[in-house]
């Protein structure tokens, strides 16, 4: 599967998101390939620090920007089980060029107005990609919701009624959602996931955990296999 991970907010979350499926791909028994199609260089950053750690699952990374993302993405889909595309937040070529060659794109979007404001032209993005191709699958993540229980029941409430209203032509929904939660910056730093043990705390989050395994399995439920225990948080130290 090529899948892009990208939208027009910035700031959402989208190169944690990708770096994190591309974990779970791994962990299931696939091959996949993270391609940073970000001038930012987050997701190469990353994969770089877990290279020196020499962690296991190690993530291939490669990074690919301007007019020949298209075919070098297709170049490389054949040597990988799945490719992950992490794209900048606004409307650029490389994310014009990734939803051309993808078979599903995650847009993920904070809680607030200023985010599901900007689905409209990512509705619109989707469109135009279907015309060249007609099997893209456009899916929208609650992401970053607030930790705060109450809070974060309003929040997601209030954000599904608008996205519901809005009735996008080309844009699904995902059922889950995943919230702040700071074990994703303990670890970022370092190539580490929430999986494996807080360089800080030394220990792993399991909510976060269990909300990336839901998403996974939304996701991909119907793409192949997923077995019951294969994503067992890292034992802490």
């Amino acid at each position: 599967m090529i899948l892009t991970v990208g939208g027009e907010k910035g700031g959402v979350g989208k190169s944690t998101l990708a770096i994190h499926i591309a974990y779970m791909l791994a962990r299931h028994g696939r091959d996949p390939l993270l391609i940073d199609a970000d001038p930012q260089g987050s997701t190469t950053n990353f994969t770089a620090a877990r290279d020196e750690r020499d962690v296991a699952p190690r993530l291939a990374c490669v990074q690919k920007l301007g007019k020949g993302l298209a075919h070098d993405v297709r170049s490389l889909a054949g040597r990988y089980s799945d490719v992950v595309i992490d794209t900048g937040g606004r409307d650029t070529v490389e994310l014009r060029l990734a939803m051309l060659v993808s078979e599903r794109v995650l847009v993920p979007i904070n809680c607030s107005a200023f985010n599901w404001w900007t689905l409209e032209k990512v509705d619109q993005l989707a469109g135009e990609a279907k015309l060249a191709n007609p099997d893209l699958r456009t899916s929208v993540l609650l992401n970053r919701a607030p930790g705060n229980p109450q809070l974060r029941r309003r929040k997601v409430a209030t954000a599904n009624e608008r996205l519901a209203a809005a009735a996008f032509s080309n844009l699904d929904v995902l059922s889950c959602f995943l919230v702040e939660r700071t074990a994703f910056q303990d670890n970022e730093e370092f190539g580490l996931t929430v999986w494996e043990p807080s360089v800080l705390r030394g220990t792993v989050d399991p909510m976060a955990c269990d909300e990336l395994a839901n998403l996974y399995q939304e996701m991909f439920a119907h793409e192949f296999a997923i077995g019951p225990s294969a994503l067992k948080p890292a034992p802490s130290p």
